[in-house]
Parts: C-alpha cells; sequence; structure tokens
C-alpha cells in the first residue's frame, strides 16, 4: 500500500484515539469517526499490526496478519487489543497512555519462501516472517530483524521458536516459511491525545 506522510500521520492519530478512548473508558473508536479522519483509508483491506511502547519498553503488540475487514476497522481493533490482549504484558492504564509510542505496520500478502533461498530470499528490514505448521505458526515483524541484528537464518529461527516450535522446525516438510513486506512507521511523540 503506497502511503503518504499525512497518512501515515492520520493511521497514527486514529490508533493512539482508539488506546486512549479505550484505555479512559472503554469506549470503542467508531469506524464512521475514523473515516472523518482517513476518507481515503476507508475503502483499503490490509493486513495491519499495532505495537505499543511505554517509556520505551515494548506493551503490546497484536494485528491481523490478512486483511479480514476494513483497513480502519483492523486499525482499531490491533490498537486496541494491542493496549488490552497481549498476553505477555499486563493492559495499559491511564498511567501509561502520557509515556506511550506506537508503532504502526501495514502487511502486504504474504508469500511462499523457498527453503533453499532463505539466504537470497529474505530481505531484513523490509520482510516479516510467518512459520507455520499444522499445529502452531508464529510471526515476526520486519523491523524485528533489525533490531535483534539477525541474520536472514537467525530471523527464520527466531520466527520458530515465537511458533513455539524448535529452532530447527522450519527444516519440516510440514513446516511452511512466509515473507511479507511490511510497511512500519512509528509515532516518536509521547502521550494520549
Amino acid at each position: 500500500m503506497d502511503i503518504t506522510d499525512l497518512q501515515k500521520r492520520e493511521i497514527l492519530q486514529i490508533a493512539k484515539e482508539a488506546i486512549s478512548r479505550y484505555v479512559t473508558n472503554l469506549e470503542r473508536l467508531d469506524v464512521k469517526y475514523a473515516q472523518k479522519i482517513a476518507p481515503e483509508l476507508s475503502s483499503k483491506k490490509e493486513g495491519v499490526f499495532v505495537t505499543i511502547y511505554v517509556s520505551g519498553e515494548l506493551r503490546g503488540c497484536i494485528g491481523f496478519t490478512y486483511p479480514v475487514e476494513s483497513f480502519l476497522k483492523s486499525l482499531i481493533d490491533s490498537a486496541i487489543l494491542s493496549a488490552s490482549e497481549d498476553p505477555r504484558f499486563e493492559p495499559l492504564n491511564k498511567d501509561d497512555l502520557g509515556r506511550m509510542n506506537i508503532e504502526v505496520t501495514i502487511l502486504e500478502k504474504p508469500i511462499q519462501v523457498d527453503k533453499d533461498k532463505i539466504q537470497e530470499e529474505i530481505k531484513l528490514g523490509e520482510d516479516g516472517l510467518i512459520v507455520s505448521s499444522p499445529y502452531a505458526s508464529g510471526l515476526l515483524l520486519p523491523q524485528v530483524a533489525v533490531e535483534e541484528k539477525f541474520n536472514p537464518m537467525s530471523f527464520v529461527e527466531a520466527t520458530c521458536l515465537k511458533a513455539g516450535l524448535s529452532r530447527n522446525a522450519w527444516k519440516d516438510k510440514d513446516v511452511n516459511i512466509l515473507k511479507f513486506r511490511g510497511h512500519y512507521f512509528r509515532d516518536e511523540s509521547s502521550g494520549s491525545l
């Protein structure tokens, strides 16, 4: 999805407002309200993840790999779920809002990775990964490879571990590796709206 700087600001505004309203009043931001902020995004359908940091520390990251709803609905749902349902963290509270930064990742459609060409096919910082088996799946966003200083193989192994599989599970014939382009951007200003 081609996205302008203005659209990035609108997306971040919608995500922040969705989190703020939910944490403060358990109120869901209405999609119609979001459509007024970003009308040109109303008809888009994209996968999206919202990552929340509080005082620089990860506090939530949830999203939708595939576009099951409109982009704006998925954005609002991802923001609220990241703030309240990530099982790794306590839900955000009102005190967290003033120290919160948000990162949004827009996902392109995943495609299969040739296991014999991992080094060539995975572009670090651009591609995110999904490892899936009949029993589990795990996803890591493209920025994780950069943050953790992974090479393509260690990125695949870390995604296996995220799925709850062994580090080398990707070698199994019933395990698939998918990659997706992820376009990510962050609101560097702390605080709620």
